[in-house]
């Protein structure tokens, strides 16, 4: 046997030992929890779509916070609406109604319908409208000028090498003024995007209000390249949307899909995952295209709107607690229902370990008062803090 088959068999064996350690720890549980609507709606059945009207040429609010702005010339200081946007809003928000399966959905575009023979009862069908300002820049800059040190044994001594090398600004500030360095032209594209949606849900018979109208406004802003201090946007407006804003995200592959979904893709059809570029490596430094930008805007706010009116699911992360071996199988399995009817057929009373998991899978379907049930029961006989936290995290 040669000496790199060796090697590789000696891999394969640490690849094994290394995943025999991890299943023999406390297996975890990643599912979709089902949460309940934020707001109380009463006899609405269907839902229909109205208008979704761009406000081109309507400014879009600046954060909150920002004050009076000193006009520097070149600076951004206002976000006039230059873009549609409201066709992949309501896109969006369509996609999120029909993941939370609480309403039917009579028409995907204002004027269409989707349904035939009896028709619907108008008091029992909401009407969504919406308007939309979204407003999208992006500066290509190809003469911006960075500074760059020149360090040498002879002219800079010991300590400001030091200095230097730490990238101090005052370093910086005295090797420029000592003409140590040069500028050079450095390629940056700075992108800046702001969406501002007004979105009415009202009753189709009578017009009234479902609930209050609802506002949303979400901001992004970031650079690539050139000097990272330096911003097309007013100091001010730049400041708020650091600290509010979307700029953090990856890009849009990561808002798409979930990291399980992609892998399942990948290992299920390679063919539709290539065609869908999750193969590909996203690399925080080249920038986003001003579509990527858009989407991220409008799932943010068609994602805060729905929750406040249909279920909405988040992702959890939990352990299974080692009891019945077939309702561990089918948790993992996220077989959620047939692990109830498992552990439900299980001798009484349960033990804690089933008990928890039992528990775990009633939340796992968003049936919560009985989640809750069978955490306070396992509250009460052990106070274990598993329970603690299952108690905290249905009880409403």
């Amino acid at each position: 046997m040669t000496r790199e088959k060796k090697q590789n068999l000696r891999v394969l064996y640490l690849l094994l030992a290394g995943l025999i350690f991890m299943s023999s720890c406390a297996p975890k549980l990643t599912f979709r929890v089902i949460k309940p609507a934020e707001m109380e709606i009463e006899g609405i059945e269907m839902i229909s779509v109205g208008s979704f009207i761009d406000e081109l040429g309507q400014e879009v609010s600046l954060p909150e916070g920002v004050g009076p702005i000193s006009k520097v010339e070149g600076d951004i200081t206002a976000f006039p609406a230059n873009t549609q946007a409201a066709d992949i809003l309501r896109a969006y928000i369509l996609s999120g109604l029909s993941d939370g399966r609480r309403f039917q959905i009579l028409n995907t575009t204002p004027g269409s319908t989707a349904f035939s023979g009896v028709i619907p009862n108008d008091s029992k069908i909401g009407v969504l409208q919406a308007k939309v300002r979204y407003f999208n820049q992006t500066d290509f800059k190809t003469d911006e000028k960075f500074y760059v040190l020149l360090v040498t044994k002879n002219n800079v001594s010991l300590g400001e090498k030091a200095l230097i090398m730490g990238l101090k600004s005052t370093a910086l500030k005295m090797a420029e003024d000592r003409g140590k360095g040069f500028m050079v032209p450095t390629p940056a594209v700075e992108m800046a995007a702001a969406m501002e949606v007004q979105i009415a849900f009202v009753r189709k018979s009578d017009q009234s209000d479902i609930i209050p109208p609802q506002s949303f406004k979400v901001y992004y802003a970031k650079k690539w390249g050139g000097n990272q201090k330096t911003s097309g946007l007013a100091k001010q407006i730049k400041s708020s949307i650091d600290k509010v804003g979307l700029q953090k995200d990856a890009g849009i592959f990561s808002q798409l899909e979930s990291l399980a979904e992609k892998g399942e893709l990948i290992f299920s059809d390679p063919e539709e995952s290539k065609s869908k570029g999750y193969l590909l490596k996203q690399n925080g430094k080249v920038p986003l295209v001003p579509l990527d930008i858009k989407m991220i805007l409008a799932k943010k706010i068609a994602s805060d709107f729905v929750r406040k009116i249909s279920p909405y699911s988040v992702e959890a992360n939990l352990s299974i607690a080692s009891g019945d071996s077939n309702a561990e199988t089918l948790l993992k399995g996220n077989a959620y229902e047939e692990a109830i009817n498992r552990l439900e057929g299980l001798k009484k009373p349960l033990d804690s370990s089933d008990l928890y998991n039992l528990a775990l899978a009633y939340e796992a379907i968003g049936e919560y008062h009985q989640a809750l049930r069978y955490y306070q029961e396992g509250q009460r006989k052990t106070g274990d803090d598993e329970f603690k936290q299952g108690v905290k995290r249905v009880g409403r």
